[in-house]
């Protein structure tokens, strides 16, 4: 998977979901805060990178059934 402009903005939905995990949210900013040179520049993205960010993905993007 290769990350995009959705997959990032998932995750700053999460974080200002008032519902969210208080802890996981904390993990997700972090993360972002960690990685925002390559949020904001994609080509220095890497597969430690993109397997973060899918783990990420998958744990707060809610699936409706």
């Amino acid at each position: 998977m290769i990350s995009n402009k959705q997959h990032i903005q998932a995750l700053k939905n999460y974080i200002d979901d008032p519902t969210a995990t208080d802890e996981l949210r904390l993990d997700v900013i972090q993360w972002m805060w960690d990685n925002r040179s390559k949020i904001s520049t994609p080509g220095t993205q890497d597969d430690k990178f993109q397997n973060e960010l899918t783990t990420f993905v998958r744990l707060t993007v809610r699936r409706e059934r």
